[in-house]
């Protein structure tokens, strides 16, 4: 489990820059030109010094002492020792020593992002005894043996990417708004330049252009400018006034007697009234709409015509199923008369014939007197 915080904003939108080519550039570019950070590029984050295996110095420590004599390995002060006893004696120093340059230069090694580790028990361990390296792929480049420390400060990063991206999406639209007005701005321009060049060079453009304007700028130019926009102006709202009024005639008098002919009738499907609905309003139809004085006819054609074609449709399946359930019922009333005659023409008939039963035989005078008693019993008994 990772904890870490937010980092800190973005640079404002530089001034001076090209439209075109912001617009055409991928979004790390274009990002880069509006002044954000590429906070995700290797070359931010500091490498992190890596810590030499304490076992492996010690291995290179051993194999270079096998060629150094002993008396030399221990010093003359301690005397003549046994070759066994000083050897032992070194190796065990020397692991030691390295050990502990080891554990000094791993307190000496710096996180490069502070964050927090705990195992599954719930208990915190020290991050800097974690010698993990990840490979991973993130904005489409390749990472390889990235340890955990950095691996959390990327993570960090990628929390602000999210935002810094949606900056720079926001940033794409509002330049290209602002690139398309600026185009028609531009045009305008371009044609109010054209023409002033025009009027100031050419006598005969500008002595047509100074009547055209005196033409309808009249006092009687300018009356009829203002009844024709008068008249549009009261014939849009008349419009609106009719349409309105159709709107809440249909709401209040014609949907909700087509809704009740559907409840009345439940065998006609609403496509089925709607498509008929269409075809009986035909007539008054205008450019595809009903006139507003025609919707009381509207409403007439609904409760006559609309109701009697729905009520004809609802009698037609009505007698169509009646007829299929006498026609199931007659058949199943076939159906078990047939059983029942099948069986009596198969039901057995009479009482069944007595079996013979096969005459016993003894072996001798003896055993007749001592079996036969018994079997007559038996057998009057089972008959």
């Amino acid at each position: 489990m990772v904890e870490f915080a937010n980092p800190d904003k973005v640079e404002a939108l530089p001034e001076g820059s090209n439209v075109d080519e912001l617009l055409d550039k991928p979004d790390d570019e274009f990002a880069a030109a509006l002044g954000f950070q590429d906070e995700t590029d290797e070359a931010f984050v500091k490498e992190k010094p890596e810590v030499k295996d304490a076992e492996k110095e010690a291995t290179e420590k051993k194999e270079a002492l096998k060629n150094v004599p002993i008396e030399q390995q221990v010093g003359d002060e301690e005397g003549p020792q046994e070759p066994g006893e000083g050897e032992k004696k070194t190796e065990e120093e020397v692991a030691a020593e390295t050990k502990a340059e080891a554990e000094k230069k791993e307190e000496e090694v710096k996180l490069l992002t502070d964050f927090t580790v705990v195992d599954e028990a719930g208990e915190q361990v020290d991050p800097k005894s974690l010698k993990l390296k990840l490979d991973f792929k993130a904005n489409k480049k390749d990472y390889n043996d990235v340890p955990i420390d950095k691996v959390v400060l990327l993570a960090k990063m990628g929390v602000y990417n999210q935002d810094k991206q949606d900056e720079v999406e926001n940033s794409k639209r509002y330049v290209a708004e602002v690139a398309q007005v600026n185009k028609a701005l531009r045009t305008a321009v371009d044609e109010l330049r054209s023409e002033f060049d025009d009027l100031l060079s050419n006598e005969e453009y500008r002595d047509a252009a100074v009547e055209q304007f005196a033409k309808q700028n009249t006092p009687e130019e300018k009356a009829r400018k203002e009844r024709d926009e008068l008249a549009r102006q009261r014939q849009d709202l008349e419009h609106q006034q009719k349409t309105q009024v159709a709107t809440e005639y249909i709401a209040t008098n014609i949907q909700p007697a087509i809704t009740q002919i559907l409840h009345t009738y439940p065998s006609v499907s609403e496509d089925e009234m709607l498509g008929r609905f269409n075809r009986l309003i035909a007539p008054y139809l205008v450019n595809g709409v009903v006139q507003p004085h025609n919707l009381p006819r509207v409403k007439e054609v609904v409760d006559t015509e609309l109701n009697m074609w729905a009520q004809s449709i609802h009698l037609e399946r009505e007698d169509a199923k009646q007829v299929v359930e006498k026609r199931v019922q007659s058949e199943k009333t076939k159906t078990a008369l047939e059983k029942k005659r099948v069986a009596r023409v198969v039901k057995p008939r009479g009482k069944a014939a007595k079996t013979q039963r096969k005459s016993k035989t003894y072996a001798s005078a003896e055993d007749w007197a001592n079996r036969a008693p018994t079997d007559i019993l038996e057998e009057s008994l089972g008959e």
